[in-house]
């Protein structure tokens, strides 16, 4: 329960998603062998990734977060009224694309 929940908590993974990578893990820890001892340089290596990883998401989280202050409120209603498209894919879109009312017509935003 405690691994679903944390995947949970990951930007796009959802229960489901959550709950068939938890059992995914749980099996193949269950025929794992451990080809090193738990102090060795290469467990060592592998926290410190993990750990590097779980900071570069926290990281992601928080720029979300300031993201969404500062976008404009009626283009994330916009992009969040077309089905697919959450508060987070509409985040990056504008972040990526900035005012789309600079492009003409749909040719130009697509060329772009």
């Amino acid at each position: 329960a405690d691994i679903i929940d944390f995947l949970k908590g990951l930007s796009g993974i959802g229960k489901k998603r959550a709950n068939d990578i938890t059992q995914n893990l749980i099996r193949l820890a269950k025929v794992a062998c451990p080809a090193v001892k738990k102090n060795s340089a290469h467990v060592r290596g592998l926290k410190m990734a993990i750990n590097n990883i779980l900071s570069a998401e926290e990281e992601c989280q928080t720029a979300l977060q300031e993201m969404a202050k500062l976008a404009p409120k009626r283009d994330l209603e916009i992009l969040t009224s077309i089905p697919g498209i959450g508060e987070n894919t509409a985040l990056r879109i504008i972040s990526e694309l900035g005012d789309i009312r600079r492009f003409n017509n749909p040719s130009q935003l697509n060329a772009f």
